[in-house]
């Protein structure tokens, strides 16, 4: 198993520090919301951050990573009321060390909105390129507070289809300018490159 801190020869000759590729899918809609993601090894903490500005969360809600049967978040008031695991203790690189490479993060535990994390491995990181990166996207993330993903797929519905009865309503939950698919990953980038990663 390659270390992910392990370094290698970049075109220039430089020796480079590798980096995380990271999949995340939103569950429970289809076709899926999806992301690819490449960072730098870091703590579950800095990648709730990174996640909530990938997908476009506003991080107004409590989460949670759920590993192997254990809840890890940053949220101290939710360490002490649920007695879950502090996110800041484990990084990437552990869990990848430890052979553990898929867990959940959960966010809104109202709307239930559970992603599957994948970390698919180190990959060599690229002389003069910032991270965290979003390599792949599909579809726009759900807004807040829509009602989970059954509700929000009813949203869609009534958002595309002008005599439905709900159009209008549909319209103002989801905005007027919103669109379902993602038109180019520089939103998503811009709103990454303000993270210190």
């Amino acid at each position: 198993m390659n270390n992910p801190s392990d370094k290698h020869e970049s075109s220039e000759g430089e020796a480079e520090p590798n980096v995380f590729q990271v999949s995340c899918i939103l569950e429970g809609i289809e076709p899926p919301v999806f992301r690819r993601l490449q960072l730098r090894d870091c703590n579950l903490a800095k990648l709730h951050e990174i996640l909530q500005a990938a997908m476009g969360w506003q991080d107004k809600q409590l989460h949670f990573f759920e590993i192997e049967g254990r809840e890890y978040t940053a949220d101290r008031r939710a360490m002490a009321e649920f007695a879950w695991d502090n996110a800041h203790k484990v990084s990437l690189s552990n869990l990848w060390q430890k052979g553990i490479s898929e867990f959940n993060y959960i966010y809104d535990m109202g709307n239930n909105w559970v992603h599957a994390i994948v970390i698919e491995g180190p990959e060599p990181r690229e002389p003069k390129t910032y991270y965290p990166r979003c390599v792949e996207a599909e579809r726009t993330c759900p807004v807040e507070h829509c009602g989970g993903p059954k509700q929000y797929e009813k949203w869609l519905q009534a958002w595309a289809d002008k005599s439905h009865p709900q159009h209008k309503l549909a319209l103002q939950k989801l905005g007027t300018s919103f669109n379902p698919e993602i038109q180019s990953l520089d939103l998503i980038n811009g709103k990454l490159r303000r993270i210190r990663n």
